[in-house]
């Protein structure tokens, strides 16, 4: 079908050097709009929060998409993160699980491990609000100008076609998963570690035909409070994530791990869903041991005696299944540079295990492919320092390169673990994926 011009769902009501504010009468009509103007970008990201609220609020934006690429952040870790401490416009983007490895290394990234960058124009929805703000991010005003014409001018397909189901093929056979997940908790009893985020891997060869229509299908039937849509010249990431990574607002940091799921039901049976979850002791001893990690790694940036637990296993309905979730949070240490906080935290308590670098070897050795994308965090970073990065789950991601898309599901394992249990949830968290 050929896209379809659609009546603005906006008026016109204030305008600066730098910004044009519209005011919304159509949320749902502007998202759409908003996700149709990606098509004429090679590099874009789109978030959605699908109107949901975060644990204890902590929100800023129902919508916010960045288009275009000034420039590219490169360089090493260190070197990304010092660009992006210093840069006062906004910076988008990605990091992938592996730049761990890179830490204090003199390697430059790839675009597999960072998908950092600073954005033309970026399109804004703040919590609450009924106004899009248009933001020019440092290009010529003609550009600026000419690029919110053509939002303005930006059609809907009326489309319906999307690429899932695929036929995902796992890397890992289901009896080697079976035997890491003994081995793993054998090393658990023999005390080489408490916890560890296993993994595995499912590969399609091929490349999607319909990425954005994909995307509206999943976010749709999945809908979360940190989905995203992201493009660049090597990846297209399909993500509809429910966990945050890491939140900063002035000198407050926040993070919220996720440990604990298990299957939705329908209206009522959901309540008892629920009470299982809560009362499950191994999810319960999951959440606290990664709340116990996510703790330690504030305790390198924020004040002494700051970080507290502000919620704690508290369990969340979303569309297809329940999360428990736990709030973390402290007060910076004064001047705390972002590659302090991201060295510090990153990669996320959630996807590794405790204790962290133990964990990280072990996954190493255990996992026969590269996370890559996946357990590393999508996000922003604005011109006043304040940021906002998801965890990186529940992602299709597109290779363009190798011509191939995949997906990652896993969970913690513990020494009373059951590997078919474990096997089951992952096929769980897949279903997403696979029944559509």
């Amino acid at each position: 079908m050929f896209p379809k011009k659609q009546p603005m769902p906006f008026l016109n009501i204030f305008q600066m050097n730098n910004q044009i504010e519209l005011q919304i009468n159509d949320l749902a009509l502007t998202k759409q709009l908003i996700l149709a103007f990606t098509e004429a970008f090679e590099t874009c990201n789109y978030y959605d929060s699908n109107g949901i609220n975060s644990p204890l609020n902590y929100d800023r934006f129902e919508c916010l998409a960045a288009f275009g690429c000034i420039e590219k952040v490169n360089g090493n870790f260190q070197q990304i993160c010092y660009q992006i401490e210093f840069e006062k416009r906004w910076v988008m983007g990605y990091f992938a699980y592996e730049v761990n490895k890179n830490f204090n290394a003199d390697i430059d990234l790839s675009d597999a491990e960072n998908g950092c960058y600073i954005p033309e124009i970026l399109l804004a929805i703040r919590r609450k609000s009924s106004i899009l703000e248009i933001i020019n991010n440092g290009i010529p005003d003609a550009l600026f100008n000419q690029y919110v014409e053509q939002f303005k001018n930006s059609a809907i397909s009326e489309s319906a076609d999307h690429d899932l189901p695929l036929t995902f093929v796992a890397c890992t056979p289901k009896s080697k998963y079976i035997d890491n997940v003994e081995a793993i908790k054998k090393q658990i009893i023999e005390g080489d570690f408490y916890e560890i985020n296993y993994c595995q891997k499912f590969i399609y060869e091929g490349a999607l035909r319909q990425p954005l229509r994909t995307f509206e299908a999943l976010n749709k039937k999945s809908p979360t409070p940190f989905a995203a849509y992201v493009k660049s010249p090597s990846f297209t990431l399909l993500c509809t994530s429910p966990e945050r990574f890491l939140y900063k607002n002035n000198e407050h940091l926040v993070s919220q791990p996720i440990k604990g799921t298990n299957k939705r039901m329908p209206n009522v049976e959901n309540e008892r869903q629920i009470e299982l979850l809560k009362n499950d002791a191994k999810e319960l001893a999951e959440n606290v041991m990664i709340v116990d990690l996510v703790r330690n790694d504030l305790g390198h940036v924020c004040v002494s005696g700051s970080i507290k637990v502000e919620e704690l296993c508290k369990v969340y309905p979303f569309a297809l299944v329940n999360q428990m979730i736990s709030t973390v949070s402290g007060q910076l240490i004064q001047n705390s540079s972002f590659t302090s906080i991201f060295t510090a935290l990153f990669p996320m308590g959630s996807m590794t295990g405790a204790p962290k670098v133990e964990v990280m070897k072990n996954i190493a050795i255990y996992e026969n492919e590269k996370r890559g994308i996946y357990s590393g965090c999508i996000g922003y970073k604005m011109p006043n320092g304040d940021f906002d990065f998801n965890v990186v789950i529940r992602t299709i991601i597109e290779d363009k390169l190798n011509k191939n898309v995949s997906f990652h599901v896993g969970g913690a394992i513990t020494y009373d673990s059951d590997p078919e249990k474990e096997f089951e949830e992952c096929l769980l968290k897949a279903n997403g994926f696979y029944n559509f």
